[in-house]
């Protein structure tokens, strides 16, 4: 294990509060590559390291996959399908995302697993620096797009939004044309600024 993460690893097992949250902010703010073995480990302290108190901030599922997921590879799918259940919700959605990104046959079909299971339960929508990274590419806005057709919840208050925001951002990026997507026909009058709020 690297050795500076070895050290934020063994903070964030500590009961003392202060020590845990220093732990935390340096593993969302870790910028480095890890070794393929230590990325999976982080992807299994994910599911096994839980929150002390209530607060927002105590959310170490989160801020490892974060830190892990700086770089992912296709050997990390089989370790993200074997925890994913057991990470946070906030946490879920970002590998989820990363999954979107990897864009391998293996990553593609447990998002769409995953979502499936999920969906109707609790909103899964990607984050804010998620869906940029997603919208980098064409396939993974695509597949993002269709999981939504697929399901029928281009209605759903939790997706709507998200729906025409990548829709609107497909568009922009020439990924598509608007009649690709004929559920927008009659709403797509509006201009990109009306997805500001959610940016």
């Amino acid at each position: 294990m690297n050795a500076e993460m070895q050290v934020i690893l063994d903070q964030l097992e500590e009961e003392n509060l202060g020590i845990r949250k220093k732990a935390i902010e340096a593993l969302k703010k870790w910028e480095y590559q890890l070794e393929l073995e230590d990325a999976c480990l982080l992807l299994e302290k994910a599911a096994e390291i839980k929150p002390l108190c209530e607060d927002e901030w105590d959310n170490p599922s989160y801020a490892l996959v974060t830190a892990a997921c700086i770089f992912i590879h296709e050997d990390m799918v089989p370790v993200i399908e074997k925890n994913i259940l057991r990470y946070s919700l906030r946490a879920a959605i970002k590998v989820l995302s990363f999954l979107l990104v990897l864009n391998t046959e293996s990553a593609i079909s447990l998002y769409k697993k995953t979502f499936h299971q999920f969906y109707d339960h609790v909103s899964l929508v990607p984050e804010y620096e998620e869906r940029n990274r997603i919208l980098e590419e064409k396939e993974p806005t695509i597949i993002l797009l269709d999981v939504l057709l697929e399901h029928q919840v281009y209605f759903h208050p939790w997706y709507e939004w998200c729906y025409h925001y990548f829709v609107a951002m497909g568009i922009e990026k020439q990924y598509f044309k608007a009649e690709h997507y004929p559920q927008i026909k009659n709403i797509f009058t509006m201009n990109l600024r009306s997805f500001l709020p959610f940016i």
